[in-house]
């Protein structure tokens, strides 16, 4: 399918963007500087050469790229390899990348960035992302749990779903969700939510204190 289909709009709108990754190379690749700045993302990111999508009325576009950048304009006999063969991180950020250059002033909604990603290259795709964004005057609009991310957001672009969604005031509030980040998990924060109360022990050694207590008082608590 050649790009800028009713049906890629489609696939779009279902949150399939990956299955037209090639369609968006070859329409980012219609515009030179677009193409050309693509290209230098990531050649910075991953140290590959993307080679210009090739649609020679095939019924898919060949899409491929170099493990090493070369020396000057050719290939100096580096392998090509298609980009389906690359690694799930490379693909996601490759796809984002894509989209935001081939469609301008979009709005992406998008679910755990941070994933299949080291760290410190969460924070490297992140901040290249926001830049192109701006360039491209779209918008993005993130769902993660990644400090990483976090950190990199200032407080009044923070929205925190505990125990109301609210924006966030100040980096007061904004490290109280970073530690909790780093401490709980999503099924810490779900038992909490239901519970009438919440105790805390410092170690296991006070847990069993208070239950040989409960015991021998009698207690009602020592069934729970």
């Amino acid at each position: 399918v050649l790009f800028r289909s009713p049906y890629q709009d489609l696939l779009i709108g279902q949150g399939k963007a990956g299955d037209i990754l090639r369609n968006l190379l070859y329409e980012v690749n219609q515009d030179q500087e677009k193409w050309e700045s693509l290209c230098e993302q990531v050649e910075e990111i991953f140290g590959y050469r993307l080679l210009p999508p090739v649609y020679n009325g095939r019924p898919f576009i060949i899409a491929e790229y170099l493990p090493e950048i070369p020396k000057g304009k050719g290939k100096n006999g580096h392998p090509q390899f298609d980009i389906s063969s690359a690694g799930s991180g490379f693909h996601q950020v490759l796809l984002l990348l894509s989209f935001l250059y081939a469609r301008p002033a979009a709005l992406l909604l998008l679910d755990e960035p941070d994933a299949h990603l080291h760290v410190i290259l969460q924070k490297q795709i992140n901040d290249r992302l926001k830049s192109i964004c701006a360039i491209q005057h779209s918008q993005l609009i993130i769902a993660t749990h990644s400090e990483v991310l976090l950190d990199s957001a200032s407080p009044d672009q923070v929205m925190s779903f505990y125990p109301q969604p609210h924006r966030l005031l100040n980096s007061i509030e904004k490290e109280q969700v970073r530690e909790a980040l780093k401490q709980l998990t999503a099924m810490d924060i779900l038992l909490a939510e239901r519970a009438d109360g919440v105790l805390y022990l410092e170690s296991e050694s006070d847990f069993n204190l208070l239950q040989a207590w409960a015991k021998i008082s009698g207690h009602k608590v020592y069934g729970w």
